[in-house]
C-alpha cells in the first residue's frame, strides 16, 4: 500500500487500498476513516497508527499473557 516508500500511507495511498480490496465507501468515508487512523492529525498513517487502530487496547487477559 505504501506506494511511495515513506513508510507511511497518506490519503491518497489510503483510498487506493480500500479501492484495491474492493471496500464499498465513498470518498467522505474514506476521509473519516483516515482521520480517525490518523492519531497524531499529521496527514499520514504510520504503521503503530494502523495497528493500534486495527488491534485497539490490550484487553487484560491479553496483557496478562504479554
Amino acid at each position: 500500500m505504501d506506494d511511495n516508500k515513506s513508510g507511511t500511507l497518506d490519503i491518497q495511498e489510503f483510498w487506493k487500498a480500500l479501492c484495491d480490496f474492493r471496500l464499498p465507501v465513498s470518498q467522505e468515508e474514506c476521509r473519516a476513516l483516515f482521520d480517525k487512523f490518523d492519531l497524531d492529525s499529521n496527514n499520514e498513517i504510520n504503521y503503530e497508527e494502523l495497528m493500534q487502530a486495527v488491534t485497539g487496547e490490550l484487553s487484560w487477559s491479553r496483557r496478562d499473557l504479554v
